[in-house]
């Protein structure tokens, strides 16, 4: 997605901001530079993959909304049937008089 790749920029333009541009080394050398900007940046990439995979993409409460809506939208819309809707209806038989009389009129 575009804020992985924007993560991924930021990190290794900060990774080498802070290694060449650290006044922390001054009185080292171009090429341990690049290897201090090498070791601290996979530090950075491991420590973001490491809450990748700690914390959900989706949180729980959403999740369990998404799923109601597509069982409501399952029964309401594509009018699928209860798997045991003879044994809800049994016993449950409501006597309805609708009957108008001349009083309700």
């Amino acid at each position: 997605t575009i804020l992985e790749i924007m993560s991924t920029i930021a990190v290794v333009t900060n990774s080498a901001l802070v290694a060449f541009t650290g006044t922390f080394l001054e009185n080292v050398t171009n090429a341990k530079r690049v290897w201090y900007f090498i070791i601290f940046e996979h530090m950075v990439f491991m420590i973001k993959y490491a809450f990748a995979l700690i914390v959900e993409d989706v949180p729980e409460d959403v999740t369990m909304q998404l799923q109601r809506t597509d069982f409501l939208n399952s029964k309401l819309i594509d009018r699928v049937a209860d798997e045991n809707e003879a044994e809800l209806l049994e016993g449950n038989a409501v006597k309805a008089d609708f009957t108008i009389h001349d009083e309700d009129i």
